[in-house]
């Protein structure tokens, strides 16, 4: 599991989220896609992908988190 971080350059922004995957770039497209579509209407980031360009995000990978459970 990634926690992550996407910058909005246009209004200085930071959003931190989680995700299971390891490809951020394409996982960010989606949130797109999603907030376009408007399947989240009030969520904050996807509020923002609504009002500014695509090209206002950049999404870096701030650690990876073991989702192993610790047998005891």
């Amino acid at each position: 599991m990634l926690i992550y971080c996407i910058y909005c350059a246009a209004n200085d922004k930071q959003y931190v989220g989680q995700h299971v995957g390891t490809n951020l770039q394409s996982y960010l497209k989606k949130k797109l896609s999603h907030a376009l579509a408007h399947e989240e209407k009030k969520n904050h980031i996807y509020s923002a992908l609504r009002k500014y360009p695509f090209e206002s995000f950049s999404i870096q990978p701030l650690d990876r988190k073991s989702t192993r459970l610790n047998s005891s």
